[in-house]
């Protein structure tokens, strides 16, 4: 309750949608929620989908360096692009360092990051030059594909 949440890669809004659908019930209530994308036109698909429920806080930017102050968010909720979307499956592995590193910048002590990827070897890699302590793991399966949903702590 009480915190802020960030969705940096939101794409057209759809976990920034359910986060605040779940804030009518006052134990997941937030904050604040934000969120961005590089993407101008899921920008402004995700702009028409979160004024609907009363919450369009978005921006422009790129995730790997975002305009927030250090220490700001209390939770990182995020699907990245999977390596088809981005074209190059080789560039995940860049993205995932670049994003984490960020995500660790602006993540509060404590605070948690819930990431749907689809390359968990590489997310794990990145993840272990920062410290974080991953909580939990699940497979799943999107539109076919294999993909992991993970949560990690930051220590």
């Amino acid at each position: 309750a009480n915190a802020v949440v960030l969705d940096p890669m939101c794409g057209a809004g759809t976990i920034l949608a359910e986060q605040l659908e779940m804030g009518r019930y006052p134990e997941y209530r937030t904050r604040q929620v934000l969120g961005g994308d590089l993407d101008a036109t899921a920008l402004r698909a995700a702009g028409v989908n979160l004024r609907k429920l009363g919450g369009d806080r978005l921006a422009r930017w790129d995730a790997r360096r975002l305009p927030l102050a250090s220490h700001s968010i209390d939770r990182v909720i995020s699907n990245p692009p999977f390596g088809k979307q981005l074209g190059e499956p080789e560039e995940i592995g860049p993205l995932y360092e670049g994003m984490v590193r960020e995500y660790d910048r602006v993540l509060r002590p404590g605070g948690r990051a819930v990431l749907l990827v689809s390359e968990f070897r590489l997310l794990k890699e990145a993840a272990r030059g920062c410290g974080w302590k991953l909580d939990r793991q699940e497979r799943v399966e999107v539109l076919g594909q294999r993909a992991t949903i993970t949560v990690w702590r930051k220590t």
